[in-house]
C-alpha cells in the first residue's frame, strides 16, 4: 500500500514536472515570438525613419542648389555693372551662330542680320537687348524650377518658413519683371530709366538680405537631424 502509494506521488511529481516544462517552454516561446516582432516593429521604423531622413536632406540640399542657380543668375541680370561680348567684333557668321544660340526668333534674326553691315551700331544695340531677354528667361526658368523643389520640400519644415522660401521667389519674380520693363523701356525711348533702376537695386538688397536668412534656415533644418 505505502509502495502504491509512494508510485502515484512520483508519477504525480512527474506530471507536475512535466506540465511546467512544457508550460515554460510555451511561455518562452511566446516570449521569443513577441520579441521578433519588436525587433522587427523597430527595425521597420527605423529603416523608415532614415528613409525619411535621407530623402529630407536630399531635397533640402536641392533646394539650395536652386536657390543659388535662381539667386546667382537674376543678381547677373540685375547689376548696374553689366559686361558683354565685343560683338563689333563679330563677324556675319559669328553673330548668327550667337543669335541661334541665344534662341532667336528667324524674324528677329533676320532684322539684325541685315543690318550688321549696313548699321552696325543699331543691330548691335538689338543683339544687347535680345541677349538680356534671353538671360532673363532663362532666369525666370530657375526661379520656376526652385518653386517646384519648395513644394517638395514643404512637409520637412515649418509652414512660416515655405511662405518665406516662396517670398523669396516672388521677390525674384519681381526683379525681373522689373528689369524686362526697363530694357523694353530703354529700347524703345533710347535712355536709361533712372527710377525703375532704383526701385531694381532696392528689390535686390531685400532679397539678398532674405537669401541670407534663407541659407541659415536650410542649415538648420538639417543640423536640427543631427542632434
Amino acid at each position: 500500500m505505502e509502495s502504491s502509494f509512494i508510485t502515484i506521488i512520483s508519477i504525480f511529481i512527474s506530471l507536475c514536472t512535466f506540465i511546467f516544462t512544457v508550460y515554460k517552454f510555451k511561455k518562452q516561446k511566446k516570449w521569443n515570438s513577441e520579441l521578433e516582432k519588436l525587433k522587427y516593429t523597430f527595425e521597420h521604423n527605423l529603416t523608415s525613419y532614415k528613409i525619411y531622413i535621407e530623402l529630407k536632406h536630399k531635397r533640402i540640399i536641392k533646394v539650395n542648389q536652386c536657390m543659388i542657380e535662381a539667386y546667382s543668375a537674376v543678381m547677373n541680370i540685375s547689376s548696374p555693372l553689366q559686361t558683354y561680348p565685343d560683338f563689333s567684333r563679330y563677324t556675319m557668321s559669328q553673330i548668327s551662330n550667337f543669335l541661334d544660340k541665344i534662341s532667336l526668333g528667324e524674324n528677329e534674326k533676320d532684322g539684325i542680320m541685315s543690318q550688321w553691315d549696313l548699321n552696325k551700331e543699331y543691330a548691335i544695340k538689338e543683339v544687347l537687348y535680345w541677349y538680356d531677354r534671353y538671360r532673363c528667361i532663362k532666369a525666370s526658368k530657375l526661379v520656376n524650377k526652385l518653386k517646384k523643389h519648395i513644394l517638395y520640400v514643404r512637409l520637412y519644415i515649418k509652414e512660416e518658413d515655405f511662405e518665406l522660401l516662396f517670398d523669396f521667389t516672388h521677390k525674384l519674380d519681381s526683379i525681373l519683371i522689373h528689369k524686362e520693363t526697363l530694357l523694353d523701356e530703354i529700347k524703345g525711348l533710347s535712355f536709361d530709366n533712372h527710377e525703375l533702376n532704383q526701385e531694381i537695386q532696392s528689390l535686390v538688397k531685400e532679397t539678398s538680405i532674405l537669401n541670407d536668412s534663407l541659407v541659415s534656415l536650410l542649415r538648420n533644418a538639417l543640423e536640427i537631424d543631427l542632434i
